[in-house]
């Protein structure tokens, strides 16, 4: 699926299509690659950082689980959470605290 998107998204861009990429992108290595891709099309890169406190997270994660959507437990949470690389002070973002 990542390989499909990511042939979609910068031809959209390249037409002059503003997009909006909501996939987490919880390691570098990932945020790397998508800033790339926007590179060479021309674009501009911005991440949006929204911080919260793990408790409030955790319960928004839980509160929206149903069969409609993809189920974060309290322990996957956590396994997720790990994985997380905090953005440096070189990646162009904006914080919203929340």
């Amino acid at each position: 699926m990542w390989r499909v998107l990511d042939d979609l998204w910068p031809r959209l861009v390249f037409a002059g299509v503003d997009v909006v990429l909501d996939f987490g992108y919880r390691r570098r290595a990932e945020r790397n690659r998508a800033r790339g891709l926007a590179e060479e099309v021309g674009a501009d890169a911005l991440l949006h950082w929204v911080r919260t406190p793990d408790e409030v997270a955790r319960d928004r994660c839980v509160a929206r689980a149903g069969a409609d959507s993809f189920v974060v437990d309290s322990d996957a949470f956590e396994a997720l959470k790990m994985k997380f690389e905090p953005l440096g002070p070189d990646e162009d973002h904006v914080v919203y605290e929340g």
